[in-house]
Parts: structure tokens; sequence; C-alpha cells
């Protein structure tokens, strides 16, 4: 709901946010939200970077960008690329997909769109607070893999992890009101 409520108000935005107008925040939070890639990955995306035609769309990401330095396919929902192609529409191949210097401050504009959205950047978790930076919208990713019911194995190399409790760990965390759900299925409940 808040990834959707983000959208929404990313689009309903006139604000131009570190180069980037909203069309452009909506669709990079969109592939974010879809693919898991960091923030640095995405700040190097061009145009030649899209594999859109094939049976199966992905993004092709260089091994120098990937933070685990070998080259990857990484999937992309078919819903999305309507979106991209749109936004390629007359982009010369080596154009970057979001050009500017963005990706270090990428947490800066996602937090004024979250601000706009009305959900909270800052929310209290099991070991402190959590910040939804730009990583933020990963965590979804995995998050979104577990509630689709992708095996551990699949999420684990969608998410381009090594170990599998990485994945679980850091990413798997269910929310208290998704606990107490399950735990309402109890006999007795």
């Amino acid at each position: 709901a808040e990834l959707s409520r983000l959208l929404t108000a990313t689009l309903g935005s006139s604000r131009v946010l570190r180069g980037l107008s909203p069309r452009q925040r909506h669709l990079m939070y969109v592939v974010a939200a879809t693919t898991g890639l960091r923030s640095a990955e995405i700040g190097s995306l061009s145009v030649d970077s899209l594999d859109l035609d094939s049976e199966s769309p992905c993004i092709l990401l260089a091994a120098a960008r990937g933070k685990n330095r070998r080259p990857v396919r990484q999937p992309l929902p078919r819903a999305v690329v309507p979106l991209i192609l749109t936004h390629v529409s007359g982009m010369l191949p080596e154009a970057a997909l979001w050009p500017g210097g963005w990706d270090g401050h990428a947490a800066e504009f996602l937090r004024a769109d979250l601000e706009r959205a009305g959900v909270p950047y800052i929310v209290s978790g099991p070991d402190g607070p959590l910040h939804a930076d730009f990583h933020a919208l990963r965590h979804t990713y995995v998050a979104h893999l577990e509630i689709a019911g992708v095996s551990l194995r699949d999420a684990m190399q969608l998410a381009r992890h090594s170990d599998p409790r990485l994945t679980l760990a850091r990413y798997g965390r269910s929310q208290a009101d998704a606990l107490g759900k399950i735990v309402d299925t109890l006999p007795g409940g």
C-alpha cells in the first residue's frame, strides 16, 4: 500500500528533484521495486542495458556495475515494459536511463516523494529505527517475492545473494500485522 501511495504521489508531483522529473522518478521507483536493483546499479543503466524484445524481458547489468562484479540478467515484469518503452522512446542506445549524478542522493528525493505520499521516512523496527532510503525499495522487492510464494532458492537468486541467510535475515522479516494474521488462523484464534 505504501509503495502504491509513493508511486501515485510521485506522478502527481510537479517538482523536479536532482534533475529528475516526477515521471522519471516514478519509473525509477517501479524498476527498483520490481527488480531489486540498487541505486548505483540503476544509475549505471543506459538504453542498451535493456532487453525488452526477448521472451523474458530483462535488464542487463555489466559485471563492473553489479555489487558482486558479475554480469546480471535481471528479469523485468512484462507490465513494466510499456512504461520503459515510453520512457526510452527517441533516446539513443548509449543514453542514460536516468541522467545526472543523482545516485548518491537518491534518499534525498525519495524522502521528498515519501513525504508527499504521507509515508513515514523513519519507522520503528525490531532492532531500532528503519529508514525508507532507496535501498528500502530492494527490501520491498524481496518482500513481494516472499508474498508471491517464491521459493527461498529463487528469491536468493533474484536478489543476487550468495547466502540464503542474508535473504532470510535481512529481507525476509515478516511484518507484525502479517504475523498477526498468521496466528489468527491457528485453532482457537
